[in-house]
């Protein structure tokens, strides 16, 4: 008889795969170089050549794939080092709490309708599903 066909062990993933996960080793990379010096007490101060070093090539990847899941990561440090420097600092009246928090509601509830209509099914139904008779 005929030998059976083997599956392959190593197979290529698609483009936009990689991407994401070169991405992500970018950021762990980034990580990794941003808090080496780290002791447990207080992070490191956030050097600005390192930061562009990882901003440049993903604002980069991200317009070139039109993926901004890639650059997410990157409003996430912006914010911690915003919050570090006390750039960015938490409401302190009731008047501040209430804007913010609605404010972040409005964004969430805009940030979802945006993903349900960039994720929804476009596919056109087959005409006769569903029809009455």
């Amino acid at each position: 008889g005929a030998a059976p066909e083997r599956a392959p062990i190593l197979e290529p993933s698609p483009a936009d795969e990689r991407t994401r996960k070169l991405a992500w080793a970018g950021y762990a990379l980034y990580l990794s170089a941003w808090s080496a010096g780290f002791a447990g007490v207080d992070f490191p101060a956030h050097l600005l050549l390192l930061e562009l070093g990882l901003a440049a090539p993903m604002l980069i990847v991200a317009a070139r794939r039109r993926s901004i899941a890639i650059a997410a990561p990157l409003f996430a440090t912006w914010t911690h080092w915003a919050i570090h420097t006390r750039s960015l600092r938490a409401p302190q009246s009731m008047l501040q709490w209430g804007i913010t928090t609605i404010s972040a509601g409005f964004a969430l509830l805009f940030l979802s309708l945006f993903a349900s209509w960039r994720l929804r099914d476009t596919t056109p139904a087959h005409p006769t599903e569903g029809a009455p008779r």
